[in-house]
């Protein structure tokens, strides 16, 4: 089989992924009229170049997910010609489209809610295999919250929230998934690298994108970090004025137990956890027609948000966690 024979199976397979899996006959203007979320998942300097937070860039990603051509995506946003072909040409260089033979695939991750819905669902068996495992240490953990300078002020209970869902899942584990489980490096776009995901909203839920709770740093100097865990960090306004509110304060011999204690705790088990489930994982990536499009990374790093939030959901039902009513925790850690 010849070079080009292989490369117009490829393509074949990359246009019946873009036309089919993911079903096109979603109207543009459905599209536009949704809500969508834009996520990154970075360090430092290692931003999304402005492109991205354009008007109508998600609807153009959304509708090339579902294998709408450009020029329909033009006619139907009033866009000019050079006006597309200067926004793709800037998402083709920063890593956020790739050209195959004329047709545009978005290489970041893309989640409308129908299909975000379904796999939501299919994280509900991994979820709960998590919870339980959380709640087989949850003995150990009170040991070391005991043992932190913030239990003189706050019960287990009342951290119970950051404790076991952003300590065990996300911030405080989220790089081990990343170095012990996916063993690569973030991918590297326009000299930075990032995670990125465009997901959908529902927007009769008081609440972000299907729920995910996660982290908004405020404050990031030698001295403190300062942030906001939840899934309703973005809904009232003045919610980034930490100074205004609750903040729970970590010491810096918080800090040690917190990321050298507890989140290792832990780790051991979600890390096998994801290891003996992989081939699902790999399953569902092709499944929902990701394969050909982003790497294997970008998508679970970002399933990877659903199941944990999952957990979550399933350890405030179970009460052993005590999510705070406002939906929000604001945190301040010393270094």
């Amino acid at each position: 089989m010849n070079r080009l024979t292989i490369h117009l199976i490829v393509s074949f397979i990359i246009l019946l992924l873009a036309s089919c899996s993911n079903n096109n006959r979603r109207s543009i203007l459905s599209i536009k009229n949704a809500s969508f979320e834009k996520k990154q998942i970075s360090r430092g300097n290692n931003r999304p170049n402005s492109i991205i937070y354009e008007n109508y860039i998600d609807v153009l990603f959304v509708a090339l997910y579902y294998g709408k051509s450009v020029d329909e995506i033009k006619h139907s946003l009033g866009w000019e010609e050079h006006k597309v072909k200067e926004k793709i040409d800037l998402l083709i260089e920063n890593n956020m489209l790739t050209d195959i033979d004329g047709v545009y695939i978005p290489t970041v991750f893309v989640l409308p809610l129908k299909e975000g819905n379904r796999l939501k669902d299919e994280s509900l068996p991994i979820a709960n295999e998590i919870a339980d495992s959380i709640v087989a240490i949850v003995d150990n953990t009170i040991e070391l919250h005991n043992k932190m300078d913030i239990a003189k002020q706050y019960s287990f209970k009342e951290l119970s929230f950051f404790y076991l869902s952003n300590i065990l899942l996300d911030m405080g584990q989220i790089g081990n998934v990343e170095s012990l489980f996916l063993k690569k490096e973030r991918p590297l776009r326009h000299g930075k690298n990032y995670y990125l995901a465009i997901m959908e909203k529902d927007t009769s839920k008081r609440e972000e994108a299907f729920g995910i709770y996660g982290n908004h740093g405020l404050l990031n100097n030698d001295s403190i970090y300062v942030g906001i865990y939840g899934n309703r960090r973005y809904l009232e306004a003045g919610w980034d004025d930490y100074k205004n509110k609750k903040v729970y304060c970590f010491s810096k011999h918080d800090y040690n137990i917190l990321f050298k204690e507890l989140n290792n705790l832990f780790r051991p088990t979600l890390i096998n956890i994801l290891e003996k489930n992989k081939v699902q994982f790999e399953s569902l990536f092709n499944e929902y027609g990701y394969t050909g499009k982003i790497s294997f990374e970008e998508y679970f790093i970002w399933y990877y948000h659903l199941i944990y939030t999952e957990a979550t959901n399933n350890l405030i039902d179970r009460k052993v966690i005590e999510k705070p009513e406002s939906g929000v925790f604001y945190y301040q850690i010393e270094k």
